[in-house]
C-alpha cells in the first residue's frame, strides 16, 4: 500500500510540473512554437476586440490574419538582409489590402501639383540642428487615432498646426480634425482629401479646439465653434527637395503624404523597405535623426513606435518629399 501511494504521489508532481510548465510558457505573439495559429488569431480577436458578422466572414479574414502572421514571423526571423526595422501583428492584420487602404488611408495625391501656392524658401547656409525632436519642446500632442476612417488629410494638418502654435505662442493646444472633415467643402469627409483644402479652410475660416468640437470618426453636418484660429498662409516645402524638407522641420512639424504600403505593420526601428511611388496616406514628420525622419501617424499609439515612425531619411523614400506643406501664422 506505501508503494502505491508514493507512485501515486510521483505521478501527481510530475503531472503538476507538466501543467505549470506549459502555464508558464510565453504566449509569444510573432512566434509559431508557443501556440498554434488558430491559438494566434483568437487571443488577437480578443485583444482588439474584433466581432465578426459569423463564422464564414471570421474564416475568410483567419487566412488573411494567416498569411500576414506567417510573413511577419519570417521577415523578423531573417537576419540575411540589411533591414533596419521590425514587424508586428496589429489591428490590421486581418484586413485585406484594399480593406487596409479603403479604411485607414485617404490622401488624394492629385492636388500635389497644384502651382497656386506659395512656396517654403530657406538659407541653404544657415546651420541645421544634427537632430530634432519637436516633442522635447512640447509642441506634438498625444498621438491621435482616426479609426477605420480616410480622414488622414486633417490629422496630419491640425499635427503641424499645433506644433507651430506651441512654438509661437507657447501654448499646447489640440485642434479638432472632425471641424475639418465636416466642414471642408473641397475634400471628402472621411474618405479623402489633401492638407491644402485643410489648410485654404484654416486660412479663410479658421479652426476650433478638440474639446469644443471632438472628433466622432464619420462625416457630419459643420458646426462652427468658436473660439477660431485663423492662419496667414501655408507653404509648399520643396516639392521632392530633401534639403527643404530638413530645414522646413529645423523650424517646425510638416505635414506629409507618402505611400503607407510597407509601414502597415511597422513595429520597431528606421524602416528602410519598399516603398511605391503612390500615395495614399497623411502624417507629420515632427523630427529627425542622424539617418532618419520622425513622424507622427494617426492609427493609435498601439502601432509602430507607440504611435510614431523612424523612416530612413538618406533617400526620398515613400515618397516622402512629394508635396509637404507647413502652416504659417500671423505674426
Amino acid at each position: 500500500m506505501a508503494l502505491i501511494r508514493r507512485l501515486f504521489l510521483t505521478l501527481s508532481l510530475f503531472a503538476l510540473f507538466i501543467i505549470s510548465h506549459a502555464i508558464s510558457r510565453p504566449l509569444g505573439d510573432n512566434t509559431t512554437s508557443s501556440s498554434t495559429m488558430r491559438d494566434r488569431y483568437e487571443q488577437w480577436i480578443i485583444q482588439h476586440g474584433r466581432v465578426y458578422e459569423n463564422e464564414t466572414e471570421k474564416e475568410k479574414h483567419f487566412l488573411i490574419f494567416e498569411k500576414h502572421a506567417k510573413y511577419i514571423d519570417a521577415f523578423n526571423s531573417d537576419n540575411s538582409s540589411n533591414k533596419t526595422y521590425t514587424l508586428a501583428l496589429n489591428a490590421f492584420s486581418d484586413l485585406t489590402d484594399e480593406e487596409f487602404f479603403g479604411l485607414y488611408t485617404g490622401s488624394n495625391s492629385q492636388f500635389d501639383s497644384l502651382t497656386n501656392t506659395s512656396i517654403f524658401t530657406y538659407n541653404k547656409t544657415a546651420n541645421i540642428a544634427p537632430s530634432v525632436d519637436w516633442r522635447d519642446q512640447g509642441a506634438v500632442t498625444p498621438v491621435k487615432n482616426q479609426g477605420s476612417r480616410g480622414g488622414c488629410w486633417a490629422f496630419s494638418s491640425v499635427a503641424a498646426l499645433e506644433g507651430i502654435y506651441k512654438i509661437k505662442t507657447g501654448i499646447s493646444a489640440s485642434f479638432s480634425e472632425q471641424n475639418l472633415i465636416d466642414c471642408v467643402k473641397l475634400a471628402h469627409g472621411c474618405s479623402y482629401g489633401h492638407m491644402r483644402f485643410a489648410y485654404d479652410y484654416m486660412r479663410s475660416t479658421g479652426i476650433t479646439v478638440e474639446t469644443l468640437y471632438p472628433y466622432e470618426a464619420k462625416q457630419g453636418p459643420c458646426r462652427p465653434k468658436q473660439p477660431m484660429l485663423t492662419i496667414k498662409d501655408f507653404k509648399l516645402v520643396g516639392p521632392r527637395d530633401v534639403n527643404a524638407l530638413l530645414a522646413a522641420v529645423n523650424q517646425q512639424p510638416v505635414s506629409v503624404n507618402i505611400d503607407s504600403t510597407g509601414i502597415r505593420h511597422y513595429s520597431s526601428g528606421v524602416y528602410n523597405g519598399g516603398c511605391s511611388s503612390k500615395i495614399n496616406h497623411e502624417v507629420a514628420v515632427i523630427g529627425y535623426g542622424q539617418n532618419y525622419w520622425l513622424i507622427k501617424n494617426s492609427w493609435g499609439e498601439s502601432w509602430g513606435m507607440k504611435g510614431y515612425l523612424m523612416l530612413l531619411r538618406d533617400e526620398n523614400l515613400c515618397p516622402i518629399t512629394a508635396g509637404p506643406h507647413i502652416p504659417i501664422l500671423k505674426d
